[in-house]
């Protein structure tokens, strides 16, 4: 029925281009991916009933098409929106809330949290930091070594920078401070085994 309202030539060598046509009529006019799979999936078994040999979905043309239908009915990726400076200051001073000190484990979170904000490193990053891969260096900020990220498998012994504050911040917030706080225990505790 398409076919004969909207094709003049009946060109056996036009059949991707009628086909590609067809697709995206069915695609603006329905509203959507869902009619246009059906369809496909129809034709596909309707050709292959008759016998014939050529499979016009294996076209580049129609799987150009296609992968252009998908792109424009799909849902748009909804951005997660990140921690703002006040909140993860919040966070930080919740885990540090302890009068006389943190549990281990809160300031282990605590200082990951810093580390991976400061940083913009994932938590699989931030939490593979080994302790040798730490140094402080002489103007008082920390060097990272990573072994790689998840973005970029083939950059090895990246090196990242965590700056030390400025005066007026506390000291639970510096996240150089609250590093050496974390660390310097394990280290003591791993040095003397």
């Amino acid at each position: 029925q398409w076919q004969r309202e909207y094709v003049t030539s009946n060109d056996p060598e036009n059949r991707a281009a009628e086909m590609a046509l067809f697709l995206t009529f069915l695609a603006y006019s329905s509203g959507g991916m869902a009619v246009v799979k059906t369809a496909a999936s129809a034709l596909k078994f309707y050709t292959g009933l008759r016998g014939q040999e050529a499979n016009i979905f294996a076209d580049p043309l129609i799987n150009t098409v296609m992968k252009g239908l998908d792109r424009d009915f799909s849902k748009p990726v909804l951005q997660k929106e990140g921690f703002s400076p006040a909140e993860v200051m919040k966070l930080v001073k919740y885990l540090l809330r302890e009068k006389i000190a943190p549990k281990l484990t809160d300031l282990r979170m605590a200082t990951l949290t810093l580390v991976m904000y400061t940083a913009a490193l994932r938590f699989e990053e931030a939490a593979a930091i080994d302790l040798k891969n730490i140094e402080t260096l002489v103007s008082g900020n920390i060097s990272i070594t990573l072994r790689k990220g998840k973005m970029n498998q083939l950059a090895k012994d990246q090196v990242i920078i965590l700056p030390k504050a400025d005066s007026g911040v506390e000291r639970d917030l510096d996240v150089t401070q609250l590093l050496h706080r974390y660390t310097t225990p394990i280290k003591a505790r791993r040095y003397k085994a």
